[in-house]
């Protein structure tokens, strides 16, 4: 599995930009054959900001994420939107700790 948490500092002038293409690419990126989870969180202290959670079987199926369509309109409008660097960090699962565990929601 590779696990990512990802960080985003976004303009609070353009939340509601930020949201919507998000959401677009939220939806299209959980329907990935190699995605187990994505969640995105909003700080509830902190306009603006934002953590990913981002769960692929392989670190092969991220790199296909980012050669989506709805990654490259993502990446095309949300970018400009960021007033720091994104930080992303990827971690080791130690519970759950079996791939099916993860699953939630999202797939069965």
């Amino acid at each position: 599995m590779h696990i990512r948490i990802i960080k985003l500092y976004i303009d609070p002038n353009h939340l509601d930009t930020f949201r919507e293409v998000t959401k677009k690419n939220f939806e299209a990126s959980i329907k990935e054959e190699g995605v187990i989870r994505f969640d995105i969180m909003e700080d509830a202290e902190r306009v603006g900001e934002y953590t990913i959670l981002e769960v692929f079987k392989s670190s092969e199926d991220r790199e296909k994420h980012f050669t989506t369509a709805h990654f490259k309109e993502w990446d095309k409008v949300a970018v400009p939107l960021f007033i720091a660097p994104l930080e992303s960090r990827q971690y080791n699962s130690v519970f759950p700790d079996v791939e099916s565990d993860w699953l939630g929601r999202y797939k069965s």
